[in-house]
């Protein structure tokens, strides 16, 4: 991780601000209490639907002859 790495970059900044939190300028604050609820949004949605994670270890070119169309909602390189 980069020295000046952000922890609040790539979330969105709108939502994090409309975080509730007693501190109303507490930006970090506010980011974790968002979060926290994305990350128990997940976990209660992880109880409800089936699930399965592919792993592959390929170059990312190669990736596409590994895949069947059109299954997978999310990929990240």
């Amino acid at each position: 991780m980069d020295d000046k790495a952000d922890p609040s970059d790539g979330w969105p900044v709108l939502d994090v601000q409309q975080a509730s939190s007693p501190a109303l300028r507490d930006w970090y604050g506010k980011l974790f209490i968002y979060l926290y609820g994305v990350f128990q949004r997940f976990l209660e949605r992880l109880k409800t639907i089936r699930i399965c994670f592919d792993l592959y270890h390929v170059d990312v070119n190669e990736l596409p002859q590994h895949l069947e169309f059109d299954k997978y909602s999310r990929i990240e390189v």
